[in-house]
């Protein structure tokens, strides 16, 4: 079975990642300090507690995480859409990139 091609902005975005990768690398190979800008976690600790569940190595749903943290499934996508607005991501991917600029990894 062929795979079609990704939409324009998955390849651009692969492409920029890559070009971000190669940067890095040679960064590296000259010597020189590379820093990665961390956001601060949000106040709330059930936004903070959403943000672990979400990049946790098990891949929670977030009705998985609506269980876990006792509240409906309402509730955490209010949190997911608030925490999107306030940092200006899109998306669960974005969510999870966000959560690890946070230094929050996976459980």
């Amino acid at each position: 079975m062929r795979h079609s091609q990704p939409p324009d902005p998955v390849l651009k975005l692969r492409e920029a990642a890559q070009h971000f990768l190669k940067v890095l690398d040679e960064c590296a190979m000259l010597g020189l300090p590379i820093s990665v800008p961390t956001v601060a976690p949000p106040r709330s600790k059930q936004q903070r507690t959403f943000l672990r569940l979400l990049v946790h190595k098990k891949g929670y749903g977030y009705k998985e995480i609506a269980t876990i943290m006792k509240v409906s499934f309402h509730t955490v996508r209010t949190v997911a859409r608030r925490l999107s607005e306030r940092y200006e991501v899109k998306g669960r991917s974005g969510l999870v990139l966000l959560a690890q600029s946070m230094g929050l990894r996976e459980g």
